[in-house]
């Protein structure tokens, strides 16, 4: 064990990931480039980094692990790049004050002055740059493939391999129908759950129920679920006695994107729960019915759910080393402000997976 097994998991990813391996290999590297990686971190984005340390560039990463990882796993990671060349940051702090000029980044909150141009996952809406940022978030591929399918995926797998229960039968109450949602609501239903779709949209409630799902407002479906993933960004539309709606022993799961918003604190859950297995905590009610809350309310495919699956997470991080290659090229002509992934790289990628296929 000890760095070997780091590498042995990184040389894993690196042989699952042959669309961002195609992609690396095609970067050249501006002369002194920086490139600030703020993504969590797991072998699949380890190998991104080191991709980029190959292709020439100076790295500075966020070593932020997914909380799946152990701290041995993770100190693996970043022994590794450290020796490779990168620049770890043990805090925000650290990181904003590396000195980089172009930063791959999850969320774009806080990012340093002093940069020229960035690739973000994730931005908000309202997030108004003063230089050219390729939003990946807004791409109906990685849409499909990431937040439908990969966390989809991931949060229902996630969800069995902790509580070792089987959810078959069982109603799967659904809240929010985006694409992760509608992944989510996709995956459950395979294992045979009976799956309830809360949905504020008319539009994204009409596709639930032509997706073959039940649609029905909080107050109906609450008392019926045994199981809830919590699939709205951000912010949370429950509230503890709407919790008291739920079947004593129901679970409750987050499932957003967000690393950094937990249900528990957003619901408002007065005390810690009363740990009942790895990663659950019973939370009693004042109505004398209890629910149990998995991961602490975190989202659950970053938590013990081990990310995306490596042909996911290799589209993502393609998609992330084309984004940079289009903001580094001589010839772009980017203004300041948010970009969508151009779509020539959207139908690259997709021709790419179809190739894989």
């Amino acid at each position: 064990m000890g760095v070997e097994d780091g590498q042995a998991r990184i040389d894993w990813a690196r042989r699952s990931m042959p669309i961002s391996a195609k992609a690396a290999g095609q970067l050249q590297a501006e002369a002194a480039s920086h490139i600030g990686i703020a993504v969590p971190l797991d072998p699949a984005t380890a190998s991104m980094a080191l991709w980029l340390i190959e292709a020439g560039f100076k790295v500075s990463v966020l070593g932020v692990a997914l909380a799946h990882d152990t701290a041995q796993g993770a100190a693996e990671l970043l022994a590794i790049l450290s020796d490779a060349g990168a620049n770890i940051c043990d805090s925000r702090d650290a990181f904003v004050n590396a000195g980089f000029d172009i930063a791959l980044d999850d969320k774009g909150e806080d990012l340093p002055d002093g940069l020229s141009r960035a690739v973000v996952l994730l931005a908000h809406e309202a997030t108004a740059p003063d230089i050219p940022i390729i939003h990946l978030g807004a791409s109906s591929l990685l849409q499909e493939c990431v937040s439908k399918h990969g966390q989809g995926q991931s949060c229902v797998s996630g969800f069995l391999d902790i509580t070792n229960l089987q959810i078959a039968g069982s109603h799967v109450l659904v809240i929010g129908y985006d694409a992760a949602g509608q992944g989510i609501a996709k995956y459950a239903s395979s294992y045979g759950a009976r799956v309830i779709v809360c949905e504020q949209d008319p539009v994204k409630a009409v596709k639930a129920t032509l997706d073959g799902h039940q649609v029905a407002v909080l107050d109906v479906a609450l008392p019926k679920a045994t199981v809830v993933f919590h699939a709205l960004e951000n912010e949370t539309c429950l509230t503890l006695p709407q919790l008291e709606l739920l079947p004593s022993g129901a679970f409750l799961c987050s499932a957003g994107h967000s690393q950094h918003h937990s249900l528990f604190d957003q619901i408002g859950f007065e005390v810690p729960g009363k740990i009942i297995r790895d990663h659950v905590t019973q939370h009693e009610l004042g109505s004398g019915t209890n629910v149990k809350l998995v991961c602490n309310g975190m989202p659950i495919h970053s938590q013990l759910a081990k990310g995306f699956p490596l042909e996911i997470a290799d589209v993502q991080i393609a998609a992330q080393l084309h984004a940079l290659a289009t903001l580094i090229a001589p010839e772009c002509d980017l203004g300041p402000g948010l970009h969508p992934l151009p779509n020539s790289i959207e139908i690259e990628l997709a021709k790419a997976m179809l190739e894989q296929a």
